[in-house]
């Protein structure tokens, strides 16, 4: 198996940074103005918001994972076993694809100290009834402490992902809305 790296990892993590959450906070921006622009009275304009939101959400869905996680810690003083005593913990996270042949990106944190790792992936779309998910294995490739970036491996091909060579290109954006 390759080993992408450390470089690899802080320019996806960087390129994720900057692009896909850009673009993932642009969309919301546009859908919270058109909202904000809306008269209180007007359907049509909340329906587009809803059309427009599930086009987003059809969009980025399969390629986005559940991690869960095991991982053991000696009870200290202040938990619900006696100090000393080795104690099973199960973390979630989420994550997604970067690539087609099951790296997956997720945060460091969400690994850390994990003996056992699982992503749950989506099934593809399709007619009703919708399929199962399916659970994988995963392997940490690498770790990135410092800027909270976990890359990982799972056995599947041909999973939906983000390009972030394409997707998280920073978008240029014309309006910024501040929130209350």
């Amino acid at each position: 198996m390759r080993r992408p790296h450390k470089s690899l990892m802080l320019q996806a993590g960087l390129g994720l940074s900057m692009g896909l959450l850009t673009g993932l906070l642009t969309g919301l921006l546009t859908l919270v103005s058109m909202a904000s622009a809306a008269p209180p009275g007007s359907a049509r304009e909340m329906e587009r918001i809803g059309v427009e939101t599930e086009r987003v959400s059809a969009a980025v869905g399969p390629k986005v994972v559940q991690i869960s996680t095991q991982s053991l810690k000696v009870a200290g003083t202040g938990d619900e076993q006696p100090a000393g005593v080795l104690v099973a913990e199960h973390g979630r996270g989420s994550g997604f694809f970067v690539a087609a042949d099951g790296y997956l990106m997720t945060n460091a944190h969400v690994v850390a100290n994990a003996t056992r790792i699982r992503v749950l992936v989506p099934a593809p779309s399709a007619p009703a009834p919708p399929a199962p998910s399916r659970e994988y294995a995963a392997a940490v490739v690498g770790i990135d402490a410092d800027n909270d970036l976990a890359l990982l491996k799972v056995d599947v091909q041909g999973v939906p992902f983000f390009d972030l060579s394409r997707d998280a290109a920073p978008a240029q954006v014309k309006k910024w809305y501040a929130l209350d």
